[in-house]
């Protein structure tokens, strides 16, 4: 699994060795783009880890229909303790991922990776509930805004024409993550080629032209990123497409 910068300069040694042992008990799961993993909500704190790729947290609702909760990166940690008994969850690969799923008994003494633990479990619990937020209380403009920048801020790639997203998620796939309809989303994707903030450059590639402008689309864009200071990263031009 993936640790993050700031989470690896709070961390002893020690910390990062018991989790690399908590690791080593778990089950290596390895999944192609499109398939699915259900997920398996025993009483006991299991958690699935995304070591690599990109998976979509998926609901399955009554009538089997599916609804998304969660995109899922690298350094993830979903905790089965957090996902509502009320439906069945699963996750989706995007492209080819790799999760691990693990045991977790919180060992009282190694707090490094028992902070770690709860503070990527916390960020989770806060982008399923900043999602849902967003899909009560946004327009389908904003949310496809929204859908972007995130995209963009995650596993966007700066070239001198903007930010390049090998976009993940199908058209379909889009709308339903967004609550739309696939129509909705290609009208909200071609006004903003119109408005010159984007440019499609083939079936699954978008290029963000004025990153700017797209954050002012979307209310939440400001959380959606993370922090302030990854969100002014883009902004003052460190990618090098602010305008």
């Amino acid at each position: 699994m993936i640790i993050r910068r700031d989470e690896v300069a709070c961390a002893s040694a020690d910390a990062l060795r018991a989790w690399g042992e908590l690791r080593a008990t778990g089950v290596s799961i390895t999944l192609r783009p499109r398939q699915t993993l259900p997920l398996v909500k025993p009483a006991d704190g299991t958690l699935y880890a995304v070591d690599a790729g990109l998976l979509l947290l998926v609901a399955v609702l009554a009538g089997r229909n599916r609804q998304g909760l969660a995109l899922l990166y690298p350094g993830d940690i979903v905790p089965t303790a957090h996902l509502p008994a009320q439906f069945d969850a699963e996750l989706f690969a995007l492209r080819p991922s790799k999760v691990s799923k693990l045991r977790w008994t919180r060992p009282t003494n190694h707090e490094h990776v028992q902070a770690l633990v709860d503070a990527r479990c916390a960020d989770f619990a806060a982008r399923t509930a900043l999602h849902a937020a967003a899909m009560g209380a946004l327009t389908g403009p904003e949310r496809l805004a929204t859908l972007l920048v995130e995209l963009g801020s995650r596993i966007g790639l700066a070239t001198r024409e903007g930010v390049l997203i090998e976009a993940p998620l199908l058209r379909t796939e889009m709308a339903a993550h967004l609550s739309l309809n696939s129509d909705t989303v290609s009208r909200g994707l071609s006004q903003l080629r119109v408005r010159g903030v984007v440019e499609t450059t083939g079936r699954n590639r978008i290029v963000i032209r004025d990153w700017a402008g797209l954050c002012a689309l979307s209310p939440i864009a400001l959380a959606v990123t993370g922090s302030t200071a990854s969100f002014a990263r883009i902004q003052t031009g460190v990618y090098g497409v602010a305008r």
